[in-house]
């Protein structure tokens, strides 16, 4: 497949205002004109990023601005799909077979025609002064983490309807938009997509969408868009099951969360099943997130520190030397 790297250049921070936002403020404007960076032109059909490398240097990865991708892993004849879309990154290729003990093979599909941002050499020694644009393209890198482990999660699901209601909600969070009837997700995805994103056979998807469409919790729209009729609900769990999540949860707490209001006591992220819960949760949350921040920021502190201490030092020992 052709990849069309566009010759002109993008203010990235005004495509995605974002990234900019852990910059200080009276930094930005400059940061703005200043981070830029070369476009590829995408379109639909298989896609190779290693074909990005070029002689102005090699592209570190791709930020997507608009469109639709697929990384496809291949394993032992059996294929496992995950989307992303604007805001996300690409990695320039696939490790080699050779340096893991399983044997996959990664594949990226172009499902809607789309534009990346090349993050490459140059827009590294652009953007070398701002280390929070930085910090900001890894917490992107996490946030990508953080979905493919519950789409994971959901694929363990044992009911395929559940699986299929609980993906389409979990893809509802980036791409759905609400309409007068429920949350209308525009991703025209097959059955057999969602087969392939689940684990599950096609005609099995089939029935199971049937099914949900019978109970009126989910529309296939005409134009192939998805219309959610109703938040999904986990399935009641047992005992066993409930204390095997407590256990999990209260292993994962850290003392680096004592004196966060509400840290002590985070649901399981499945056991909300009403809005007044859900709020409840984000409330407590919002102070968990903001223990984070700081610590991050308290880390970037320290990192430029060190920088100007190090810099410093050597101007020290090359004045000493004269």
């Amino acid at each position: 497949m052709a990849v069309t790297v566009e010759e002109h250049i993008v203010r990235l921070l005004e495509l995605d205002p974002e990234l900019a936002e852990r910059i200080p403020a009276d930094q930005r404007e400059q940061a703005r004109r200043v981070a830029l960076a070369r476009t590829a032109t995408l379109p639909r059909g298989r896609l190779t990023p290693a074909l990005l490398s070029n002689s102005r240097g090699a592209v570190h990865g791709m930020l997507l601005l608009d469109g639709l991708v697929s990384r496809n892993v291949h394993l032992s004849g059996a294929t496992t799909i995950q989307l992303l879309g604007a805001g996300d990154l690409l990695e320039p290729a696939a490790l080699p077979l050779d340096t893991t003990l399983v044997p996959v093979d990664v594949t990226w599909a172009v499902l809607e025609p789309a534009t990346a941002a090349l993050l490459d050499d140059d827009f590294i020694l652009t953007v070398r002064r701002w280390p929070e644009l930085i910090v900001a393209l890894f917490e992107r890198v996490g946030a990508q983490t953080a979905r493919s482990g519950t789409h994971c999660a959901i694929s363990q699901l044992p009911r395929v309807e559940d699986r299929v209601e609980a993906l389409l909600w979990l893809l509802a969070e980036r791409w759905g938009r609400v309409g007068p009837y429920g949350i209308v997700l525009p991703l025209k995805l097959t059955h057999a997509t969602l087969g392939l994103m689940l684990g599950a056979k096609r005609p099995t998807v089939s029935l199971a969408v049937k099914r949900l469409e019978e109970s009126g919790r989910l529309v296939r729209r005409g134009d192939g868009a998805w219309l959610l009729k109703e938040a999904w609900a986990p399935p009641e769990q047992s005992p066993r099951q409930a204390a095997k999540i407590r256990f999990v949860g209260d292993a994962q707490r850290s003392d680096r969360w004592e004196g966060v209001e509400g840290a002590g006591d985070l649901p399981h992220p499945l056991n909300s099943t009403t809005s007044h819960e859900l709020k409840a949760r984000v409330e407590r949350m919002k102070g968990v997130h903001a223990r984070a921040r700081d610590e991050y920021r308290e880390t970037l502190d320290h990192a430029v520190s060190a920088r100007e201490r190090s810099a410093a030092l050597r101007n020290r020992v090359r004045d000493g030397r004269r």
